[in-house]
């Protein structure tokens, strides 16, 4: 229900409008004060008609924004690095050709079929986005997409076995496999393999760990429209989020790679963001408030710099500054109901009980199951 025609077909305001003052013109004259903005995507080259569907089915270990863009910009018809820098990691797929979990765009780019349809092949050559096959008509309609390049003959299986699978394609070219990390989730096989599995599920992959610089590249020509510190920026960035969606701290490069890019733009707030975020993973606390406080300065990331120095504050029983930033916070995030809490222990070491007693019910009634609130109230009105 989330997906709409304008989320394919650009912002319908224009085209209404088009079409009204069309059927308000006379019979013999045609309108000129206005063109129909209506995007059709099959009029679009091919990196634009698949950024339509990239935009939300591309699993990447890096979509970062580029400077001054936000993720509500993205308009059909725009490629994707207008917005995001695309960043893919190599060890996404191995030498056996196992993947990710939910990595069906990167699977399609290195399947043969992909590759040898010199950028004609992509996912409306297989999927209709305005309706889903019923049950009953699914091998047949998926078959006649791949009869579109392929023959009959083509097939080396024997006969017997294709009958077995219904003369089914993805059957034995694109199985189901099970994605036990996420619950209720299996994922078709998009790298279209040649040899069939003879009746076995593919096994779900193991995520490489390796975050070294050379594992990463950019999404198509992507590279090239970028300077050097905007690379560098977002592979750094790239890294820090690969590495935090594993549970592996990363390396130290990361910080020298985003020094250089914060050298270049001294007020990049989502780099100060990882910057401090990074120096904090190392216990370099001051620097890490360094970094944050200077990210104050970009509003994108204010809310984010601000819960980072009330963890830090509060850490180092800083209770001022500490207040401070929840007071802050709490401005444009009133249902936040841990900045509550940790408002009302800072308030507590400062000696404004009777406030800190308010803030700490505000937080349970934002949210009851808060026990450590409920047992910290208890304590304080005992000693008050």
């Amino acid at each position: 229900m989330a997906i709409g025609c304008e989320n394919c077909h650009g912002a319908g305001a224009g085209h209404i409008q088009f079409q009204n003052t069309s059927a308000a013109q006379p019979a013999d004259q045609t309108t000129t004060e206005s063109v129909d903005s209506i995007l059709n995507p099959s009029d679009l080259d091919h990196q634009r008609q698949e950024a339509v569907c990239y935009q939300c089915h591309l699993h990447a270990p890096g979509r970062i924004l580029r400077p001054g863009r936000s993720h509500f910009d993205f308009r059909p018809g725009d490629r994707l690095d207008d917005i995001w820098s695309m960043v893919i990691a190599d060890d996404g797929i191995d030498a056996q050709g196992h993947t990710e979990a939910v990595s069906h765009v990167q699977q399609m780019h290195v399947s043969r079929c992909y590759i040898e349809s010199a950028g004609k092949m992509g996912c409306i050559s297989c999927h209709n986005p305005h309706e889903k096959p019923a049950a009953a008509d699914r091998v047949e309609y998926y078959r006649q997409s791949c009869l579109e390049c392929h023959s009959t003959e083509a097939c080396p299986s024997p006969a017997e076995l294709r009958q077995e699978q219904g003369d089914s394609c993805i059957q034995c070219h694109m199985p189901a496999r099970q994605a036990k990390r996420i619950s209720h989730v299996s994922q078709t096989d998009h790298r279209i393999l040649r040899e069939p599995f003879a009746g076995e599920t593919a096994s779900e992959p193991t995520p490489n760990l390796d975050l070294t610089e050379d594992k990463f590249h950019f999404l198509w020509d992507t590279a090239d429209r970028l300077s050097a510190w905007e690379r560098k920026r977002a592979i750094g960035m790239t890294i820090w989020l690969k590495g935090s969606s594993v549970g592996r701290r990363p390396p130290p490069r990361v910080a020298d790679i985003l020094e250089e890019v914060i050298a270049e733009v001294p007020n990049d707030g989502p780099v100060l963001t990882v910057l401090g975020a990074f120096a904090a993973e190392y216990q370099r606390i001051p620097k890490a408030r360094q970094y944050f406080e200077a990210a104050l300065q970009d509003p994108m990331v204010r809310e984010s710099a601000l819960t980072n120095l009330l963890t830090l504050y509060y850490v180092s029983s800083d209770w001022n500054r500490a207040l401070e930033c929840a007071n802050q916070i709490l401005t444009f995030d009133k249902q936040n109901a841990r900045i509550y809490a940790l408002r009302a222990d800072s308030l507590a070491h400062l000696g404004q009980f009777r406030d800190a007693i308010a803030s700490a019910e505000t937080a349970l009634q934002l949210d009851p199951t808060m026990t450590p609130v409920r047992q910290w109230l208890e304590q304080i009105r005992r000693a008050n």
